[in-house]
């Protein structure tokens, strides 16, 4: 499946103007909700940012690279309705934006288009949003979809640890509560999930208790980052280090700090 580049990029094209209709109409009639919606759109923005950043490493061709951006552009279209319906943008409180941003996807986009660009959107488009926020992705996928859903993942997960960081630091106009959905703070780290860091194995968000948990979670993204391109890119921006210095002095720490800090400079020096 491939659509030309000239196609692709019209569409490319088009989907933006779609998705700043969309997202400017509920930001409009929703003032008092417009710092956090606003953020929001930032973050898509940054994430379309960080996919241009990545296509050029990627192996697909130009098509693919485009498709990439138009799924950066959609993953979260959902965010809009789902702050708007639930007032929140924790899904456990509300629902999975993603599926969310399925639905969307499937009742206003898909219907501006020809069948043929509709078959290019639900294999190449609907998967990756579908899949972008799960903790793990199926083994066995289309080859095109496989790619777009790791170059959707890697690009949000860049953002989502640049964002967190920040939230932490003081940085952004969002207030810490906003991030951490409601876990205690204190000092501790979780048995569960500093286990399955040091084992390179996903963390299930129902096992977090702390905040310091949720710090370990965006460390334990760096196993589940698939671009080297996009690890480099995480390393030379200080994301993992800047987070790992809020966590509490320790021997947790050191061995989570070198447990990870040494995958990366073996991965990256293959």
């Amino acid at each position: 499946m491939n659509l030309p580049p000239d196609r692709a990029q019209e569409l490319l094209k088009d989907v933006r103007v779609w998705f700043d209709d969309f997202v400017g109409d509920i930001i409009d009639a929703n003032a008092q909700g417009a710092k956090p919606l606003g953020m929001k759109l930032d973050h898509t923005l940054r994430v379309l940012e960080e996919t241009e950043l990545l296509c050029p490493t990627i192996e697909g061709t130009e098509s693919i690279g485009i498709f990439g951006m138009i799924n950066a552009l959609v993953h979260d279209i959902g965010r809009f309705e789902q702050y708007v319906k639930y007032g929140t943008f924790a899904d456990h409180k509300s629902c999975n934006h993603a599926e969310l941003s399925v639905d969307i996807i499937t009742r206003d986009l898909l219907p501006r288009y020809d069948p043929d660009i509709k078959d290019h959107l639900l294999h190449l488009t609907i998967t990756p949003v579908a899949l972008h926020n799960r903790v793990t992705i199926p083994d066995e996928m289309k080859a095109d979809s496989l790619l777009l859903t790791r170059l959707l993942r890697d690009a949000d997960k860049i953002d989502i640890l640049r964002t967190v960081l920040s939230v932490i630091e003081g940085k952004a106009d969002v207030p810490a509560e906003d991030i951490f959905l409601g876990l205690s703070g204190g000092n501790e780290i979780s048995d569960r999930i500093y286990d399955s860091v040091m084992e390179g194995q996903p963390v299930k968000y129902s096992d977090m208790r702390y905040r310091n948990d949720f710090i370990v979670l965006q460390l334990g993204w760096a196993f589940d980052i698939h671009f080297n391109a996009a690890l480099k890119r995480i390393c030379d921006t200080g994301l993992l280090e800047g987070l790992s210095n809020h966590l509490p002095q320790g021997g947790k720490r050191k061995r989570l700090e070198n447990r990870i800090f040494k995958y990366i400079e073996e991965r990256l020096n293959r």
